[in-house]
């Protein structure tokens, strides 16, 4: 639909409910940001222009310190279930050698194993579940944010 707007002065119920803050894209960090500030009780739309989770394949890596935001929003055990403790980074040349290595065998600070290997599409199942479960976020996918325009007061934005 092209033209749509999102109005965040729009009494609440009407199609373009009042929200708090709008993000765009909803890859992990996305998702992230929208549930902690759920759980901070701000009102969030988050646009996405997949109609649906990106599935494919992706492989990443995050921190103890990711874990535990993990953790605050509840999903650190199902997350962990899906990855690998990463003890070892190696980088080599094309003949085999050594060029550098990191030594990941340790725990964290925070409590957590220092670093983790990761398959995306479990992680953003987590997440996604945990932003579905707070009623004040709102996640529409399919839409392409395509202009801002600034104003006194809130803003309005569009999506094609």
């Amino acid at each position: 639909m092209h033209g749509t707007t999102i109005d965040p002065t729009a009494p609440p119920g009407d199609t373009d409910a009042p929200y708090d803050v709008v993000l765009i894209g909803y890859g992990p960090v996305g998702q992230t940001l929208t549930a902690l500030l759920g759980q901070a009780g701000h009102r969030v739309a988050v646009l996405e222009r997949w109609p649906r989770l990106y599935g494919r394949a992706r492989a990443g890596h995050v921190d103890h310190e990711i874990m535990r935001i993990f953790q605050s929003l509840g999903v650190a055990e199902r997350v962990a279930r899906d990855m690998f403790r990463a003890t070892k980074y190696e980088f080599r040349n094309a003949a085999g050698e050594t060029l550098l290595t990191f030594d990941w065998d340790a725990e964290g600070i925070s409590g957590w194993p220092s670093d983790y290997f990761m398959y995306q599409p479990s992680v953003e199942d987590a997440l996604d579940a945990a932003v579905r479960a707070l009623p004040n976020l709102s996640v529409h996918q399919g839409w392409e944010a395509t202009e801002f325009t600034q104003q006194r007061g809130p803003r309005r934005g569009h999506r094609a």
